[in-house]
């Protein structure tokens, strides 16, 4: 099997009480799910989670379903994705296709509010919720993780630039960029 190389050659720099911790998500699997019309009851009955119907992120185990457009989802960490959904959802396989940037911390939030067009206060994007927007004039795929923290998924091919927007955003809180 071919492994995946990162976009992100980054290197660690960890930094005690740092108000933005900044890392790489490496997922086993991600992927596009689809339902047919009207599917989506029963491909979350197949895959045992309630599926979003809106812009929202939700856990199913240490993977993560995003909510991408009515009845399509974005399923990262998920290997045996195809096979879970049987009939129910249509899979394409997408490893490698993006990159997924992890920022926590108690200045994440603040850090994050200098890139991305949306309030990120914990009163409008709690965890489990999502946005497709634009940071530093790249598209990408916004969440607040259920588990804590923010994560960004842009194509691979703009990962470097998004990374570099996010440490100069991250800088002026402390940054600590983990392996």
């Amino acid at each position: 099997m071919l492994e995946l190389l990162s976009p992100l050659a980054v290197t660690p720099r960890p930094l005690p009480d740092a108000g933005v911790r900044l890392s790489e998500c490496r997922f086993p699997a991600m992927a596009a799910l689809n339902a047919p019309p009207g599917g989506t009851a029963a491909l979350g009955h197949a895959l045992y989670v309630a599926m979003p119907e809106r812009p929202a992120c939700v856990a199913m185990g240490q993977a993560r379903i995003l909510w991408t457009a009515p009845e399509s989802w974005l399923v990262l960490g998920a290997p045996d994705l195809a096979a879970r959904a049987g009939p129910t959802g249509r899979v394409t396989v997408l490893d490698g296709a993006r990159c997924v940037i992890a920022l926590e911390g108690r200045a994440a939030a603040t850090a994050l509010s200098r890139l991305v067009p949306i309030d990120l206060h914990p009163r409008s994007f709690g965890p489990g919720s999502a946005a497709a927007t634009l940071a530093a004039h790249i598209p990408v795929l916004l969440w607040a993780d259920p588990a804590g923290g923010f994560r960004l998924a842009c194509y691979r091919s703009f990962a470097r630039s998004l990374w570099e927007a996010v440490e100069a955003a991250a800088a002026p809180h402390g940054l600590s960029v983990e392996g």
